[in-house]
């Protein structure tokens, strides 16, 4: 018989839902474990070490004193933004510079009104040069009235506009009219249809034709039949 080919070694462990379950929960609690130790641990570094800064401005008020430590520092501010009181006072300096004196202004009005005097002096036709160009203005004035009223080219293709306009409100005007003669004769036609047919509906007590309304429909025929022969001798 060959020989039969066994496996050597360890078991492998069985791997399960139930093994895998219990392996991730495990695993979470560690990490949880990990992470809390981390936070505690960084915060006693916190609280432990000082910032270096601090315990600088500490030793400093420890040594020299917080009035010291305080001037030194108002002293600083002063050197890097400039007093207030000193900023306020050149800025006056700098207005009262610039501001040219009021003399010097009065002397410059006097002047070029001195100038403007000897001008009219020396240009006595000054007011009359003044004439021919208001009389041109008026003449433009004048041509452009006239052009005002000088006729469009475009008025006869405007009448023929109006015209035709005219005549299609005429036309509507007038289909208008004879739809609403149209609608009056049905209406009047079927309001003596509506009484004859009363008068031919009725019946008398043995449910025969009522005599009287047959009399009274022979009558309005005939007094209809001559009307009706002179609309026809007019038509």
């Amino acid at each position: 018989m060959p020989p039969q080919n066994k496996r050597h070694g360890r078991k492998a462990n069985p791997y399960n839902a139930y093994v895998q379950r219990d392996r991730q929960k495990k695993y979470y609690e560690r990490q949880k474990t990990h992470a809390r130790f981390k936070r505690l641990q960084r915060y006693e570094e916190r609280n432990q070490t000082v910032p270096l800064e601090r315990q600088a401005l500490l030793e400093r008020v420890l040594a020299e004193g917080a009035d010291a430590v305080e001037a030194d520092y108002e002293r600083r501010l002063e050197l890097t933004y400039g007093s207030p009181q000193g900023s306020k006072a050149s800025n006056k300096a700098e207005e009262a510079e610039s501001k040219p004196p009021r003399t010097k202004k009065l002397k410059r009005q006097r002047k070029t009104a001195r100038a403007a005097a000897s001008q009219e002096a020396a240009d006595p036709a000054g007011p009359t040069a003044t004439a021919p160009s208001e009389q041109s203005r008026r003449g433009r004035g004048r041509n452009k009235d006239r052009k005002a009223t000088v006729p469009d080219r475009f008025q006869k293709a405007r009448r023929d506009f109006e015209a035709a306009e005219a005549a299609k409100a005429a036309a509507q005007a007038a289909r208008e009219e004879e739809f609403r003669q149209r609608n009056r004769k049905r209406k009047q036609t079927a309001k003596e249809r509506a009484v004859t047919g009363k008068l031919l509906a009725r019946r008398n007590a043995k449910g025969q034709p009522s005599m009287q309304s047959m009399l009274e429909l022979v009558t309005a025929k005939l007094e209809g039949a001559p009307k009706a022969g002179a609309r026809k001798r007019q038509q």
